[in-house]
């Protein structure tokens, strides 16, 4: 298998996953774009000419790829899943996605962990007064409202460009965000403080 089969092989189990069965080509080809796949580097990573060529045949392999799933259902329909069947199914997926969805609650465990043990964590200290700890909540709550959107670019781009051992790309991708993210910070604190200094909503204290 060349390697621009395999990315196409790739892309093709990414926007089955991502949209099912899509409705038209343009919907193929907004998918691809969200993945941050260009039309310059379609002839080099894929073969193709140009993005809605390459999203015209996505397309059509995953609407017959669907129409022959259907047809296979419906002459099969002997072949259901008893309920028993079907709870060890649930059972089975339960035990594999559970332990996924704990993974996101580790950074929290090792903060609580971390209080426990050293009496400070990387957002509280057991010796703020309620001033310092108002003031480092908020600061929180902002950071992850503002930068949110910018961590999750950089989790799906960059993975993006890893997986396709784009390193340089990777790289500046990273650089990009993070450094548009420090510049955003800088900017909603800057219009809080300016809002704050003619409302007055919190004592310049906190």
């Amino acid at each position: 298998m060349t390697f621009q089969q395999k990315n196409k092989n790739e892309l093709l189990a990414f926007v089955k996953n991502k949209i099912g069965k899509p409705v038209n080509s343009y919907v193929v080809m907004a998918t691809i774009e969200s993945m941050g796949v260009r039309d310059k580097d379609i002839l080099s990573d894929f073969g193709m000419n140009s993005l809605n060529e390459l999203a015209t045949e996505i397309f059509l392999k995953l609407e017959d790829s669907c129409d022959s799933f259907t047809i296979n259902k419906n002459h099969n329909e002997q072949d259901s899943i008893p309920v028993s069947g079907y709870l060890r199914i649930k059972a089975k997926l339960f035990a594999i996605y559970y332990p996924l969805g704990l993974m996101h609650f580790i950074p929290v465990l090792v903060q609580i962990i971390a209080i426990v043990l050293f009496g400070y964590s990387l957002w509280t200290y057991v010796g703020f007064n309620q001033l310092q700890s108002t003031a480092v909540v908020l600061g929180v709550i902002i950071g992850m409202i503002c930068t949110g959107g910018y961590v999750q670019v950089i989790g799906r781009q960059a993975s993006f460009y890893w997986n396709y051992k784009n390193y340089n790309l990777m790289n500046k991708t990273i650089n990009y965000l993070v450094k548009v993210g420090i510049q955003s910070i800088i900017i909603l604190f800057t219009l809080i403080f300016a809002v704050n200094f003619f409302i007055n909503i919190y004592p310049y204290s906190v």
